[in-house]
C-alpha cells in the first residue's frame, strides 16, 4: 500500500492551493510519506506547524495565537490499484489545546500517515474498511468537508475563508471523481449534498454507539465488528456502479 503516491498525488496538490502554497503542500505530503514508514515522528506535538507564509487565505494573516488545523488529502492505493477510487469526508480537522497546543497545525486526515495512529483504539473502527478496500483492488481518498478548525473560533470564519473551503471541496471531488464517495456523520453529508455530490452516508466512528448499533443492525459496537459492516457496505454499493 502506498500513500500519497507521487503521480496519483500530482493531481490533488491543486486543489489546495486557494487555500495553501504548493511548495507546503508538496513539503507535506513529503513528511506523510516518510511518516508512513517510520521515518518521521508520529506524536500530535510533532505535527509540522503551519506558517503564516505557508498560506494563501486571507483570513491566516489576522490569526490570533490559537489552536488550529488543517488536515491535507491524503490518498492510499495497493500495487494492483485498479483505478477506482472510495473518497471518505469527514467533518473537520479537529484540534485540542491540550493535545495539539496553541498552534496551527498540519496532519493527515485521522493521523493515518502515522503507525501509531492506524493502532489507535478509536480508530480501529475505519483503518480496516481502508485496508480491506486496497487488498480489493481500490484507491482511498481521505478528506475533510471544513478544510481548516479554528478551536473555540470557528463562527469568526471570514465568509472568503469559508468559501475558499467550499472551492477546494469542489475541486478535489472533482478531480477524484470517485466510483463511491462516503459521508462520515451528518454534518459531512449536508455539505456534499450541498454541492450534488452523491454520498453514502454512514456514522462516523465516534457517533453514539445506539446510532452506530441501529445503523448497521450489529448487536455489539466492537471495532472490528464496525469495520466488518462498513466494509461490507461500501462494497455492496460499489457493486452497483462502474468505475
Amino acid at each position: 500500500m502506498h500513500i500519497c503516491q507521487p503521480e496519483i498525488y500530482e493531481t490533488i496538490i491543486p486543489t489546495q492551493t486557494n487555500l495553501f502554497r504548493e511548495s507546503f503542500l508538496r513539503r507535506t505530503s513529503d513528511f506523510f510519506r516518510r511518516q508512513f514508514v517510520g521515518q518521521e515522528p508520529d506524536s500530535h506535538r510533532d505535527w509540522p506547524t503551519i506558517l503564516r507564509d505557508d498560506c494563501c487565505f486571507e483570513q491566516a494573516r489576522n490569526l490570533p495565537a490559537l489552536c488550529a488545523g488543517y488536515d491535507q488529502p491524503i490518498t492510499f492505493s495497493p500495487d494492483n490499484w485498479n483505478g477506482c477510487f472510495v473518497t471518505f469526508v469527514s467533518q473537520d480537522p479537529l484540534r485540542k489545546p491540550r493535545r495539539e497546543g496553541q498552534r496551527f497545525s498540519v496532519a493527515s486526515p485521522w493521523g493515518f500517515s502515522a503507525p501509531s495512529m492506524r493502532k489507535k483504539a478509536g480508530n480501529l473502527k475505519i483503518w480496516p474498511v481502508i485496508e480491506g478496500l486496497c487488498e480489493r483492488g481500490y484507491g482511498v481518498y481521505l478528506t475533510d468537508a471544513a478544510k481548516l478548525y479554528f478551536h473555540d473560533a470557528n463562527h469568526l470564519k471570514f465568509t472568503s475563508t469559508v468559501d475558499l473551503e467550499k472551492e477546494a471541496l469542489r475541486r478535489e471531488m472533482q478531480a477524484i471523481d470517485a466510483a463511491c464517495v462516503v459521508a462520515l456523520g451528518r454534518r459531512a453529508e449536508k455539505d456534499l449534498m450541498g454541492f450534488g455530490i452523491p454520498c453514502v452516508f454512514h456514522p462516523h466512528p465516534a457517533a453514539y454507539p445506539s446510532t452506530i448499533q441501529k445503523h448497521y443492525g450489529i448487536e455489539h459496537v466492537t471495532s472490528s465488528a464496525v469495520a466488518n459492516a462498513m466494509l461490507l457496505d461500501i462494497l455492496d454499493d460499489l457493486g452497483t456502479r462502474s468505475c
